[in-house]
């Protein structure tokens, strides 16, 4: 596949005795390797995913140069991004099980909770990491079940020797917290933002920004950090309690964290039955794939 700034492969690691593994390449566009800050963004992305182990979090392994064409050697997922899981299950007629939602979210939440409570080793201070691109699409789900994070290209992080300008936008607009959209100064509360639009999305099957006309307007409405979209009221109370407070345009009056909106979450879920496992979303993408 190819985007804006780069391209990924299917590649096999040979490593020594025979060994071998499948990964994904990640480059840097030819046109981009001799832009100064275009490298700096790609090896900064390289070093703050360096950092990341953790289940939920699909690893980057290696890293390097070829022909002056920069790349990131990682992880391989076999399966696909929630957002085709939840396309594939409309295509059948049927929804994205509540249950199996709750789980896959809160694995995402472990995931964020995760990157953002990590220190740097050396010095034992934070290393300030914020996604700042959740969404659909950046949640891959394996046929084994396994849910993992990936593309920590927009990433906040202490590490980065690249400084994004505090007015220039970064990630999707529909996924933004009003202090994302207007270019102030972010924190991780604005991950749960992100993630709470994301489960409202996935719960639907509806976008957060659904009948508004177009990217300017959703910019707007994002800003100003009043939107409900037009089938809220169709989620039920409790959860639209946890919800609201997520999507606080006040980042102070959201969970705390991630962990704490997970803990919120799985209340919900354990008291309405609505449980699920590993084994059973495996089994799901086995179905709709």
């Amino acid at each position: 596949a190819q985007g804006g700034m780069g391209a990924i492969f299917i590649a096999k690691y040979a490593g020594g005795a025979g060994f071998e593994r499948y990964c994904v390449i990640k480059t840097l566009r030819r046109q981009f390797t001799e832009d100064q800050d275009a490298v700096a963004r790609f090896l900064d992305e390289a070093r703050v995913v360096a950092q990341l182990q953790h289940a939920n979090i699909c690893s980057v392994f290696d890293v390097g140069a070829v022909e002056g064409r920069f790349y990131l050697a990682m992880d391989y997922i076999a399966g696909f991004d929630a957002h085709a899981l939840q396309r594939r299950c409309q295509q059948v007629g049927a929804q994205l099980p509540p249950a199996m939602l709750f789980y896959i979210m809160g694995e995402v939440l472990d995931a964020l909770d995760y990157a953002h409570r990590l220190m740097s080793p050396t010095t034992g201070t934070s290393l300030g990491i914020v996604h700042r691109d959740i969404s659909p699409t950046n949640v891959m789900i394996s046929f084994e079940g396994e849910v993992k994070l990936i593309d920590f290209g927009m990433a906040l992080s202490s590490l980065k020797n690249q400084r994004t300008e505090p007015t220039l936008l970064v990630g999707k607009v529909a996924y933004m917290a009003p202090e994302q959209a207007t270019g102030d100064p972010v924190d991780a509360r604005a991950d749960q933002f992100a993630a709470a639009v994301v489960l409202y999305e996935l719960l639907t099957g509806e976008d957060y920004y659904a009948g508004v006309e177009n990217k300017q307007a959703i910019w707007t409405r994002a800003a100003l950090g009043d939107h409900r979209p037009p089938s809220w009221a169709r989620v039920d109370a409790g959860l639209r309690a946890i919800l609201d407070r997520a999507l606080s345009r006040d980042r102070t009056a959201r969970f705390p964290t991630c962990a704490e909106l997970r803990a919120a979450l799985d209340a919900y879920a354990w008291a309405g039955g609505l449980r699920a496992s590993k084994a059973e979303l495996r089994k799901l993408m086995a179905e709709r794939f």
